[in-house]
């Protein structure tokens, strides 16, 4: 489907669903100086033609941009752009979208599922840092998980995949961390883990995301407790 064909009621509460999302998850402190992003599809999915919002470049948060699409396509000015599968704006812009959109692209084709968030807290870099030799953290199942949905497996542990920072070798060979994080994810676990770099979840919805996000966050302080 174009772009264009979809309803602006449906982009609006797609908008207005992610600005309320990003506004509640920075009170509790998941985007530190601006660091992270949120996403949500909007429109049919194909495997190869899809449309999803993300947050602008924080950057471009604090001020008013001229030449936002806003003026034209929107009551209000949102601090999020539409993106296609290529990780493009699909309207005209003058602002930019959020560094990591290629890799909310990637998850998006990999997996279908319907909304994302990255979000960085000291928790996830201790985690990541002390696993990410092995390149997965185990954690194990418990009444939280479950309630989220994580344990799909009859393993009584669920392995979250910890993606590595690019070498000095992989940027002169130019992989970049879209490259990287294909290789790592697993399609049916919906975490990912970054070495030094946050954590990625995803759902069917941005609330069953969020559920994910704060079971794995309970998962690694038990965890911690354990190290």
């Amino acid at each position: 489907m174009d772009f264009s064909l979809i309803s602006t009621a449906e982009k609006i509460t797609v908008l207005n669903t992610l600005q309320s999302t990003y506004h509640a998850l920075q009170q509790k402190h998941c985007f530190p100086a601006g660091c992270g992003s949120i996403s949500m599809r909007v429109g049919p999915y194909d495997p190869l033609s899809y449309y999803f919002a993300i947050n602008m470049n924080p950057k471009e948060h604090s001020q008013p941009v001229v030449g936002s699409i806003s003026s034209a396509s929107y009551p209000f000015q949102p601090n999020f752009i539409f993106i296609n599968e290529k990780g493009l704006p699909c309207e005209a812009t003058k602002v930019t979208s959020d560094k990591e959109a290629s890799i909310h692209a990637k998850i998006y084709r990999l997996t279908g599922c319907n909304a994302i968030l990255h979000i960085h807290k000291p928790l996830h870099y201790e985690i990541s840092d002390h696993f990410h030799t092995q390149s997965y953290v185990s954690l194990d199942h418990n009444e939280v998980t479950r309630c989220a949905d994580l344990d799909s497996s009859l393993d009584n542990t669920l392995n979250i995949p910890i993606f590595p920072a690019l070498s000095q070798q992989e940027i002169a060979n130019c992989i970049t961390p879209t490259q990287i994080v294909a290789n790592t994810l697993q399609p049916d676990i919906p975490i990912l883990l970054g070495h030094q770099q946050g954590v990625y979840v995803w759902g069917d919805s941005l609330p069953q995301a969020i559920q994910r996000l704060e079971a794995f966050d309970f998962a690694c302080e038990l965890k911690r407790l354990s190290m």
